[in-house]
């Protein structure tokens, strides 16, 4: 599914701007790790640095650390959404 570089870039600046509460608050990281692994958005040492943390919230950072470019953060963005939409607004929704 091709998405168009508005939608890549809202995506990816609503995950840098709620960081923080994502952090606090995801707690089906590895869930999420495993598609992104399953999808090549990240690489195998990378999802065994997000296994080897032992919090859910220590997982989230290595995790978002691993998100490098607008498309890896979009990819996460439409995962979080699949997985947990209950922490995406209505408004985003409209856009993934």
């Amino acid at each position: 599914m091709l998405q168009s570089p508005f939608i890549l870039l809202h995506a990816s600046n609503w995950v840098d701007n709620n960081i923080a509460h994502l952090i606090q608050n995801v707690t089906s990281v590895m869930q999420i790790a495993d598609i992104m692994r399953q999808q090549r958005v990240i690489l195998e040492e990378m999802y065994a640095n997000i296994r080897a943390a032992t919090t859910s919230m220590e997982q989230m950072r290595v995790l978002y650390g691993a998100l490098k470019t607008t498309k890896a953060k979009s990819v996460f963005f439409r995962i979080l959404h699949e997985i947990q939409p209950h922490y995406i607004s209505k408004d985003i929704i409209m856009l993934a």
